[in-house]
């Protein structure tokens, strides 16, 4: 079983509240945050779908290029806490 999903290039995680009897998750590999959740799987991966349409949608109706993930040479792997600190790094944060 996968903990991430992918949609139009947006990866996506997977996770699950015993307390509140849902599944929730987030994009990751971008800054913007972008989250979702769903009674079920089937809703969790409607929600995902339409959260990342909604963030294409709007990004198009403000002029802006959306983020896309941190690309990773081919052959090279890196944790997400790694690229989110190199991003920041280059950004000067």
């Amino acid at each position: 079983m996968s903990n991430t999903m992918e949609y139009k290039g947006y990866v996506g995680t997977v996770e699950f509240s015993e307390e509140n009897s849902i599944f929730f998750g987030k994009v990751i590999g971008i800054r913007a945050l972008i989250s979702y959740e769903g009674q079920s799987a089937r809703e969790l991966v409607s929600d995902f779908h339409g959260a990342v349409d909604d963030y294409l949608e709007l990004c198009a109706a403000e002029g802006i290029e959306p983020e896309r993930a941190f690309d990773t040479p081919p052959g090279f792997s890196r944790g997400e806490s790694q690229r989110e600190s190199i991003a920041d790094n280059g950004r000067g944060i």
